[in-house]
């Protein structure tokens, strides 16, 4: 019902497209008084049913009305009737209340819900902030797993979501003030120069970057620079690629949600991350929460190094070496202010104790998550 009449509403010439008339068109769907007020219970907008029927709202004032949205209270000024109650965000100002009056038959909770949420989008959709809004409700309903109503409103609004397979996610830095709205603004400008359809905005903590891109792996790392300089407040930015539904929205925002901050201490020091890192992260989660037995079958790799007096520095050396610099000998060397030399001997030396070279795949598969759960434990 939402989107069906948002749609009949946006057919309409321009000047019809206001809340005065969604509320007449909600009147005549559910067969109810539908009745706007502002935060001081002036009457900004009002339907009857039958049309015939008017002027209810002047009792408003002194009928009791309902304290729990979508719980009626009886209405006497009609027969059998029923007042329903409902919060509106106006999205710039004061609130607003919605009233809706049914006659004999209750409103359904489904009907109550959706005729609030037709009049809340509508209240935002037809004002100053159109364009805003538009994006808002699509990011909700993109992650809400809202497929039917993404797709209506992408199509209402002519944004081509079926091209959009691309989802980052940055989350604000420990202690910031977090995402302020116009930092949305900030990070579509940069991303539609790599991009044919982009559209961002602030949702829960998170501001999401939605993108048909970037094309090349070049861009990607160019637009990370990018957006990261037009947003200082990131803690850290995940990025998620080939996203084929909201579904698979959905599940990758919560992951993000659960696991940022283990990948935090895996990668420490670093702000930007991949899917396969955060799918790493959770794997590695779950082999701690299998118990003590799976957690020391994991450790094991590390367990054969613990006889060594040495152990200590050579495990910090192998989870920079691999965690850190991607098996980079010099850049090992530069993070840890040792000479070359010392970390080939250092990696000689587990090497030989392990029975096979560091950085061999798949050996070092095991390895690699060895380290990674050492540094979750260690936090």
């Amino acid at each position: 019902m939402v989107v069906e009449l948002l749609e009949r509403a946006s057919r309409l010439p321009q000047h019809q497209r206001t809340v005065d008339t969604v509320v007449k068109m909600l009147s005549d769907r559910i067969r109810a008084t539908v009745i706007l007020t502002d935060a001081q219970g002036k009457v900004l907008n009002e339907a009857a049913w039958p049309r015939t029927l008017s002027g209810l709202h002047t009792h408003l004032k002194k009928a009791s009305l309902p304290e729990t949205p979508g719980k009626p209270a009886q209405f006497p000024h009609v027969p059998g009737g029923l007042l329903y109650r409902a919060p509106i965000d106006s999205g710039t100002g004061p609130g607003m209340d919605l009233f809706l009056i049914r006659e004999g038959t209750p409103l359904s909770s489904g009907e109550f819900q959706q005729a609030a949420e037709i009049v809340q989008l509508a209240v935002r959709l037809w004002s100053q902030e159109h364009d805003k809004v538009v994006i808002s409700e699509l990011v909700k309903a993109i992650m809400q797993d809202e497929p039917m109503k993404m797709r209506r409103l992408a199509d209402l609004f002519q944004i081509d979501v079926a091209s959009v397979h691309a989802m980052w996610i940055a989350m604000p830095e420990a202690g910031s003030r977090g995402f302020i709205p116009e930092a949305a603004k900030r990070a579509w400008e940069v991303a539609k120069q790599y991009c044919r359809t982009s559209f961002a905005d602030v949702y829960e903590d998170c501001l999401v970057l939605f993108m048909d891109g970037p094309r090349t792996l070049q861009d990607t790392e160019t637009l990370k620079k990018d957006l990261l300089a037009q947003l200082p407040e990131t803690g850290s930015l995940t990025v998620f690629r080939n996203l084929q539904d909201t579904a698979a929205v959905r599940a990758a925002y919560l992951a993000n949600r659960d696991y940022a901050a283990d990948l935090k201490l895996i990668f420490p020091g670093r702000v930007c991350f991949s899917e396969a890192e955060l799918d790493f992260a959770k794997a590695c989660r779950a082999r701690i929460d299998q118990g003590e037995a799976a957690l020391a079958e994991a450790l094991a790799p590390l367990g054969i190094l613990e006889g060594d007096r040495e152990a200590r520095e050579l495990i910090h050396t192998l989870a920079v070496y691999l965690l850190d610099t991607g098996s980079g000998l010099t850049d090992t060397a530069k993070k840890l202010f040792l000479h070359k030399n010392t970390i080939k001997y250092r990696l000689k030396c587990i090497s030989d104790r392990l029975g096979y070279r560091v950085g061999t795949m798949p050996a070092s598969a095991k390895l690699y998550e060895a380290v990674a759960i050492n540094r979750i434990l260690g936090s």
